[in-house]
């Protein structure tokens, strides 16, 4: 069976990358021929507990192809929108406690149709298959003997996409990349296993997929290397936040790497690895980074987000400002991944982890903490269209 995130199919989470790779650096186009056009934006009325930026949003279809969305007020309460109807339709609550509890969420509701989710646990190494009343309906454990190996992330899109992969029978979710300050030295960075695979019969068993990330990463000093990712047509989809390149990979580990940078972002400077919580998210804003890239399988593209560099004149809240950046763009690629064009989003509007792909378009919120048209009981999003690009 497959499903995944924009449609029963699946995305997929923190991967990298190892053993053959395929250079492809002739494949990007210099001047835009494709680009991303505002079309309308779409309302929810939400309640005072529910949060304007949520840890963990999924687009998904049910019956018919009916429209939905999951919504995460915190890691146990969890809202589904109807995007035909622009209203909540029903929750999911985990239960804490009892036969059917959870104690801890490590990421975050991952849905397979309307009435049945994936959710990972973070105190010990189980994915749960529940209902939408929270009722467990299948638990599995993939303990995992390992120097490297902890638990998973997936489900979360809290800072970029990590989603669970559903395929054949397993689930594939991104290991926890630990850091991302004072524990990043080589021999843990480029040695650590990056995909965990769970077998879902018997209850569940653990092995890690030959994934790593590519050796050459840091070839010209240290870059931040957090994983997000996606799943296409059979391979993983990687964009590495300090990494001007994406990556094509499959279960076996081989690797393709394509030129996908921003015209907005020059090169990284060297990434202090000792930094402090602080320091990290000052390198963060100050030379910006690569954030989700998405597969649109209704237009047969990709978009990658990119976090663009910013230099306040003054300290400022760096943790926020990393949550909040004043400006983002979007790479849009061909399934060969040629770049097809560079959308710039408007300053201070978009929080742009709270996006998704549905048949009509992109959608992103427009819930930035900046932005003076924001209201607190009303989630508003804007639907972007792909469409070929007339100079103006």
């Amino acid at each position: 069976m497959n499903y995944r995130t924009g449609a029963l199919s699946f995305a997929f989470f923190t991967i990298l990358i190892c053993c053959r790779t395929e250079s492809n650096e002739t494949k990007s186009i210099s001047k835009d021929i494709f680009t991303l056009n505002p079309i309308k934006e779409i309302n929810f009325r939400i309640d005072s507990i529910t949060p304007l930026n949520s840890i963990s949003m999924w687009y998904f279809e049910g019956k018919n192809n009916e429209p939905y969305f999951s919504y995460a007020v915190n890691k146990f309460k969890y809202k589904i929108f109807s995007l035909t109807e622009q209203n909540e339709v029903f929750g999911v609550n985990i239960k804490k406690e009892g036969p059917d509890g959870i104690s801890s969420v490590r990421g975050g509701l991952f849905p397979l149709n309307e009435n049945e989710f994936l959710i990972g646990e973070m105190s010990t190494p189980h994915i749960y298959r529940i209902d939408r009343e929270g009722n467990i309906l299948g638990k599995y454990n993939y303990a995992i003997d390992s120097k490297y190996g902890r638990n998973t992330d997936a489900g979360t899109t809290r800072f970029g996409n990590k989603p669970f992969v559903v395929e054949n029978g397993k689930i594939y979710g991104g290991d926890f990349f630990f850091g991302p300050w004072g524990n990043w030295e080589e021999s843990y960075v480029f040695s650590k296993p990056l995909i965990l695979e769970i077998d879902t019969t018997n209850g569940g068993t653990g092995s890690t997929l030959p994934i790593t990330l590519p050796k050459n990463l840091w070839d010209n000093g240290a870059r931040l290397p957090l994983p997000l990712y996606d799943f296409a047509q059979g391979h993983f989809v990687l964009s590495i936040t300090g990494d001007h390149n994406v990556y094509k990979v499959g279960f076996d580990g081989t690797i393709s790497s394509y030129r996908a940078k921003s015209r907005y972002i020059n090169e990284f400077e060297d990434y202090p690895l000792k930094a402090t919580p602080p320091e990290y998210f000052k390198y963060y804003v100050l030379n910006g980074a690569y954030n989700s890239i998405i597969y649109d399988k209704y237009r047969d593209i990709y978009y990658r987000f990119v976090i663009l560099p910013d230099n306040p004149n003054e300290e400022i809240d760096w943790l926020r400002a990393k949550k909040h950046p004043k400006r983002s763009s979007i790479i849009i690629l061909d399934n060969e991944f040629r770049v097809l064009g560079e959308t710039l989003l408007p300053k201070d509007k978009h929080y742009i982890y709270n996006s998704f792909v549905s048949r009509d378009g992109l959608y992103i919120s427009n819930s930035h903490l900046d932005n003076p048209e924001i209201k607190e009981d009303i989630l508003t999003f804007t639907l972007f269209k792909y469409e070929q690009y007339h100079d103006k």
